[in-house]
């Protein structure tokens, strides 16, 4: 089903440096999409792609009944730890392991851009969503105004994605395009930015946190890690 087999794997050694190093550097990111949905007390809320489960535990925290998912095995292990109630799988965001209508709210956080079709993926959120739900998808801004994009165009240069897998990819850069959602009869609401800094105590730990993510495990077996961490730093 998709790339989440490839994904799975890629993401799963560095699962617990991810939770406890990089995905806060994402919580502006968290904190502004639950906001943009109000008040989440008693609505039912699924998180496509979830990773460790930060942004479930905050949607948890706010009074919602939360399910995930993720590709990964080891993250969605680290996710149970965080939300105990929570309903978390293992499975595809092309091919969500949910019914119908079921969810108030559905977020994508980062996730899109790793579906090898990101209109399946896309159809899967809008199908679990119930009518009067709301969808949102948070995922890189503009390249040109984002100053990781050096780094990543230059560890984009070590390594090609695997074979037949665009998600890959589509990864390393970041977007899907706004289009593809009108197509998929979302109708776009609102669009909002926010500003993410990425802080670390030091060059080894930030090495270690950009290192856990699935795009930069596969530019390390590819090109070796003495590479890309000289090209890194």
């Amino acid at each position: 089903m998709g790339s989440a087999m490839v994904q799975g794997r890629l993401w799963g050694p560095g699962a617990r440096e991810w939770a406890a190093l990089q995905e806060a550097q994402h919580l502006a990111l968290y904190e502004g999409a639950l906001g943009a949905v109000g008040s989440l007390r008693g609505k039912r809320v699924l998180d496509a792609g979830c990773g460790s489960g930060l942004a479930l535990r905050l949607a948890s925290e706010a009074g919602a009944e939360v399910s995930g998912v993720d590709a990964t095995p080891e993250l969605v292990a680290i996710a149970r730890e965080r939300v105990a109630g929570g309903d978390v799988r293992v499975g595809d965001i092309e091919s969500l392991p949910f019914g119908d209508r079921e969810f108030d709210a559905v977020f994508a956080f980062n996730a899109i851009q790793y579906a090898e079709n990101p209109m399946n993926a896309l159809r899967e959120l809008r199908r679990v969503a119930k009518p009067d739900g709301m969808v949102v998808i948070g995922q890189w801004g503009d390249v040109t105004r984002c100053e990781t994009e050096s780094l990543f165009k230059a560890l984009r240069a070590l390594a090609q994605p695997p074979p037949g897998n665009s998600g890959a990819a589509r990864a390393l850069r970041g977007r899907v395009p706004r289009g593809a959602a009108r197509r998929r009869r979302l109708r776009p609401e609102r669009w909002g930015e926010v500003t993410t800094a990425f802080e670390y105590l030091d060059l080894d730990t930030a090495w270690r946190a950009i290192a856990s993510s699935g795009p930069i495990v596969r530019v390390v077996s590819v090109a070796g890690e003495p590479r890309v961490l000289d090209t890194f730093r």
